[in-house]
C-alpha cells in the first residue's frame, strides 16, 4: 500500500510552533505533578530550547547548507536536527550540573512534545524522506523526494508523485512518541528517554534516502554523531551520579 502526501509548504516550522504551545500545559502539569518549580522549567526549557535552534543552525553552516552570511536570516531556511539535538545535549549537561538531574526531567517531556510535532512536520512538509520501497508514502510533485526522483530518472517529470519511499518521518515521529512515554517516568525520565530516542532514531536512519546524506564509512553522518553523543550523555551524567552532584533535590 502507498499512502499520497500532498505537501505543505511551511509546514514543519508550523507544527513545530504547536509543539511548543503543547509543551508549556505538559510542563505545567508534570512539574506540578512531581511537586517542583514550573517556572524554574520554563526557564530551562527556554534555555535548551534556544541552544537546539542555535545548534541546527551551526550544523547547517558547518555542513555547507547555509552561507555564514545568512546564518541570522529569517528568510534562508536550513537546520540539522542531530547538531540541534546535540547542542541541546551539551546546554542539559551545563544545566545538570548546576541544578541536578531533577531539572532536566522536569522539561523532559516537553521537549519530546516538541520533538514529535517537528518530525510530524517532516511529514508533511516532505521535507525528510526514505529511500524507496515497494509499501509506503508517496510525496505530491515538486516535493523533494518528488525532484530527486525525476533528476535520477526514477519517474517520469509528468509524474503527479515521486516514487513510493520507506516512511521515514513517520518512523520519526514514532521514536518522539516512544520517548514522550519514556520521560514521564518518576526518575531519570530525561536520560533514558534521550537513550531511547538515540538508539530509536540510529535504526530509523537505515530507512532514508541514502542520497539525502553523508557516509563516512558503513555508517551515516547522523547516524556516527547519534552514537557519539549517546556515548557523551549517558558517560558524563553517570559520572556526576557517581560524584554526588545534585541529583533529585526538589527546589
Amino acid at each position: 500500500m502507498v499512502w499520497l502526501i500532498d505537501v505543505i509548504d511551511g509546514a514543519q516550522p508550523r507544527l513545530f510552533g504547536v509543539g511548543l504551545l503543547c509543551a508549556m500545559p505538559v510542563l505545567y502539569l508534570h512539574t506540578r505533578r512531581r511537586g517542583t518549580d514550573p517556572w524554574r522549567a520554563i526557564a530551562v526549557l527556554t534555555a535548551l530550547v534556544a541552544a537546539g535552534l542555535f545548534g541546527g543552525r551551526v550544523g547547517a553552516w558547518v555542513f555547507g547548507t547555509v552561507a555564514i552570511a545568512d546564518f541570522f536570516n529569517p528568510n534562508v531556511a536550513g537546520s540539522t536536527s542531530t547538531m540541534a539535538a546535540a547542542f541541546v545535549g551539551l546546554a542539559a549537561i551545563a544545566v545538570q550540573g548546576k541544578l541536578g538531574m531533577r531539572a532536566i526531567d522536569d522539561v523532559s517531556p516537553s521537549l519530546w512534545v516538541m520533538v514529535t510535532f517537528a518530525r510530524l512536520g517532516c511529514v508533511f512538509q516532505g521535507c525528510d524522506f526514505g529511500r524507496r520501497a515497494i509499501d509506503g508514502v508517496a510525496f505530491s510533485a515538486n516535493s523533494p523526494a518528488w525532484y530527486l526522483h525525476v533528476q535520477h530518472g526514477w519517474i517520469a517529470q509528468a509524474s503527479g508523485y515521486s516514487a513510493s519511499t520507506a516512511p521515514f518521518a513517520a518512523l520519526a515521529v514514532g521514536a518522539g512518541l516512544f520517548a514522550l512515554a519514556v520521560s514521564l517516568r518518576p526518575f531519570n525520565g530525561a536520560l533514558a528517554s534521550s537513550a531511547a530516542y538515540l538508539a530509536l532514531s540510529f535504526f530509523v536512519e537505515f530507512f532514508r534516502e541514502p542520497l539525502t546524506t553523508v557516509y563516512w564509512g558503513p555508517l551515516s553522518r547522523p547516524q556516527w554523531l547519534m552514537l557519539a553523543m549517546l556515548v557523551v550523555w549517558v558517560w558524563v551524567f553517570r559520572q556526576r551520579d557517581r560524584q554526588g552532584t545534585p541529583h533529585d533535590a526538589v527546589s
